[in-house]
């Protein structure tokens, strides 16, 4: 039996086995179909000579490393194993997403050479994912086109972490036997050395390499052997980029020939500062060593050191009000990086994001991006243009936190999207009691920056002057942010800490008010204890401060889910969008409002508002998806899901409205497959539409057993009354479902208010209890 027959055979429960689409020096690649996720993957499997070197149990322990990474650059590993292919061990393999694109380098065996913003995009974006890597301890180790994938205009690193779980699991026995980790073409000077200490500068150095044959259209070493080649990367300087394509602008000239030199100091000293010196490049007339980098490092130092010296609070202010244009009217505030050296700092380093931007927000004629548009780029390195053009703002607010006992080292900068300058920047160095003050200061310099009136800019009212309940506050902001039911019970708690210390302290009020009317609409917390709490928080916010729009938000929310009370709901939304009209949480709630009363082009309209000011907010997308479907306009509801997983293709929500839409279309089988593709399915959501649809396939066992699980649910028991009632209308146990819906009512199971327009209740329209029902919902 050969071995493509002997790994078929082995490999039938999880995948067929189609073909051989590649053969490397490592590995052999096979085309396979995942049958449980209904997908097509790419399978390598080790050739013998390297199997017998590492060992295969101790690859695999190895290779372990890859599957935890997730990163939009990266094409993460999904599955390893051993498979007996009739050797003396089991021959190890792994297993990855298949890419439907091609690799970098078929498409310069095509072109030759690339266009300039195009091998500076697959550039930046390779930097990306190294960066990502790195920070994490992992080194690729064989960086080149063969393992750069390109698909829907983007790049993707293959093979992460492969060389590096060769190397570590039997790197000694393969150079014993001659065998080389990595491809000696884009290997560094201190890799075909030997040396067996190595980090993330040989990335650094590959990918130097990758850019200068995308631009050059030839190797920076190019020889009639490898062996040459590897004596020229060892004894020679290449040949100068512009000597070989004189239209690349100096400045990237200058990035390449940092990144390929020969000793790993004179390199860029992290996959980070490479991509910098890449974004700015971008202008071929900057100089990339005088750059003015995101993460102001160097100011960072400079506030450090002279501060001690001087005593003064305020540093290396650079105010260039006249560079900007009186056009520049909107912002997005990025999280701030938080360097306190704490992970746990982390909730004020996102407080002060928030403040800032609650601050800005006040400044009349200064558009800020939402909250939830801002962090869709925590942690990532992304170009300014690049979120200038997602997220339609004219600049970016960027800077660090850094917590030490009660001193505080804060960075600050505003970048202009269009030419990437630096419009303002400062440091600064306070105690943490004077956190309020510097909030207006940086608020204040902004908008002076962008010509804009002062007047209105000043941190966002905390409503306490206690430092101790303000931190307490933060902390239950940043917990109620995870939107989860540990989440919520822990901003609970720390909102209510922070009312001890100050009991006037409006927005503490009316966090809780929030965070107590969501754990009453997720089931996680009796309706009726839930909801009254929440009901007396948020009214007490608003003796406190009748303008904040998140508490007249969160009893909108009550009125809504729980009271049924329409008008009293309208009246809420209203209200806090006359305060906030960007405030994506009622805007949000809003439309659902709007649903409820059968104003589904007004609540589709609202969504679609919403999404325009916010268009990377996952939930503003998802829910316009939903609106569009509950309308029936099935087919744009499809491409407004696809568009949700398009920012994030393991959005939860978005694979499970999916379901929902190719239920009501009546695409059962459909509806089936997009439940395997979706990431587990938890929730008393997620497994009610799971025993809907497997009802309405006719599996009616396996929908007994959803309900099982959902009777057994005792994290959400106060919202599982629904969805057992649409799964037993779906198995046509009518009297069931009523019996599940008079529960549901009972509990105030929150989806209720949309009833009339749900097609998982469709079923149930036309028995008579159906009117009888609805009219206890007192619907306008």
């Amino acid at each position: 039996m050969s071995d493509v027959a002997r790994l078929i055979t082995a490999l039938a429960d999880r995948y067929r086995v189609e073909r051989e689409i590649g053969r490397g020096g490592m590995a052999t690649v096979y085309l396979a179909h995942d049958g449980k996720h209904d997908r097509k993957v790419a399978i390598k499997v080790l050739h013998d000579s390297f199997a017998s070197a590492i060992g295969p149990e101790r690859f695999l322990n190895e290779i372990r490393v890859a599957a935890q990474f997730a990163h939009p650059n990266i094409l993460g590993l999904i599955d390893s194993g051993s498979v007996d292919l009739g050797g003396p061990f089991p021959t190890p393999y792994y297993v990855m997403p298949f890419v439907d694109g091609e690799s970098l380098r078929e498409r310069l065996t095509r072109e030759r050479q690339l266009p300039v913003s195009d091998a500076l995009r697959i550039a930046r974006e390779v930097a990306d994912a190294l960066n990502h890597a790195h920070t994490h301890g992992v080194v690729h180790r064989d960086i080149k086109p063969e393992n750069i994938l390109l698909s829907g205009g983007h790049a993707l690193v293959a093979d992460f972490g492969i060389a590096k779980a060769v190397d570590s699991a039997g790197g000694k026995n393969l150079t014993t036997q001659g065998m080389i980790v990595g491809t000696p073409a884009y290997m560094s000077p201190e890799q075909l050395s030997g040396e067996r200490s190595l980090d993330g500068r040989v990335d650094i150095y590959a990918l130097g390499c990758v850019l200068y044959e995308m631009l050059a259209g030839e190797h920076p070493f190019e020889a009639p052997t490898p062996q040459t080649m590897m004596v020229r990367a060892l004894t020679e300087r290449p040949r100068p980029l512009r000597a070989v394509r004189p239209a690349v602008p100096p400045a990237l000239e200058a990035v390449v020939a940092r990144a390929l030199e020969r000793f790993p100091a004179d390199r860029h000293a992290s996959a980070a500062d490479l991509a910098q010196d890449l974004a700015v490049a971008q202008d071929a007339g900057l100089d990339p060593r005088s750059r003015v980098a995101w993460r102001t490092v160097a100011i960072v130092g400079l506030a450090a050191g002279l501060l001690a010296w001087i005593g003064t609070a305020v540093l290396g202010h650079r105010d260039h009000a006249g560079a900007t244009s009186p056009a520049v009217r909107s912002l997005v505030v990025l999280p701030f990086a938080n360097t306190s050296g704490n992970r746990e700092d982390e909730y004020f380093s996102d407080g002060m994001t928030d403040e800032l931007a609650a601050a800005l927000g006040k400044v009349p004629g200064l558009r800020v991006a939402a909250r939830s548009s801002a962090y869709q780029f925590k942690g990532r390195s992304v170009d300014v243009h690049e979120i200038g053009r997602r997220l339609a703002v004219g600049s970016v607010v960027d800077g660090s936190v850094g917590r030490n006992g009660d001193t505080l080292h804060i960075t600050a900068q505003l970048v202009n999207v269009t030419d990437g300058l630096t419009l303002w920047s400062d440091a600064y160095v306070r105690e943490v009691k004077g956190v309020f003050t510097v909030q207006d200061q940086i608020a204040a310099a902004i908008a002076r920056a962008l010509r804009l009136s002062a007047s209105g800019a000043g941190h966002p009212g905390a409503g306490t002057t206690s430092l101790e309940a303000h931190d307490l506050y933060l902390r239950g902001r940043f917990f109620w942010n995870r939107r989860d039911r540990e989440g919520f019970r822990k901003a609970i708690e720390y909102f209510g800490q922070a009312i001890a210390r100050d009991s006037a302290y409006a927005q503490a009020w009316a966090g809780l008010g929030e965070a107590y009317s969501l754990m009453g609409g997720f089931g996680y917390m009796a309706p009726t204890e839930a909801f009254a709490r929440g009901r007396a928080a948020a009214n007490r916010a608003l003796t406190l401060d009748s303008t904040l729009a998140d508490a007249h938000t969160a009893l909108g929310f009550i009125h809504l889910f729980y009271d049924w009370d329409w008008a009293a709901a309208r009246e809420r939304f209203e209200r806090a969008l006359t305060l906030d009209p960007r405030y994506g949480e009622a805007r949000l709630f809003h439309g659902w409002y709007l649903l409820a009363t059968n104003r589904l082009d007004d609540a589709i309209a609202e969504l679609r508002g919403a999404v325009a000011d916010e268009p990377v907010s996952l939930i503003l997308n998802t829910r316009l998806g939903s609106m569009l479907m509950f309308a029936r306009r099935y087919d744009e509801a499809l491409a407004q899901f696809r568009r949700a997983l398009e920012l994030d293709p393991n959005y939860p929500l978005a694979h499970l409205d999916l379901v929902r839409l190719e239920a009501a279309r009546g695409n059962y089988d459909a509806a089936l497959l997009e439940l395997r593709r979706s990431p587990e399915v938890v929730g008393s959501y997620g497994v009610g539409l799971s025993g809907y649809v497997l009802a309405k396939a006719g599996r009616r066992e396996a929908a007994a057993t959803e309900i099982r699980r959902l009777q057994n649910d005792t994290a959400s028991r106060y919202a599982v009354a629904l969805p057992i009632a649409q799964i037993y209308g779906a198995l046509g146990d009518r009297d069931r479902a009523f019996q599940w819906l008079d529960r549901a009512y009972t509990d105030r199971n929150w989806p209720l208010y949309f009833c009339r327009v749900d097609p998982l209740l469709q079923s149930l329209h036309s028995d008579p209890r159906w009117d009888a029902f609805v009219q206890r919902m007192n619907f306008p």
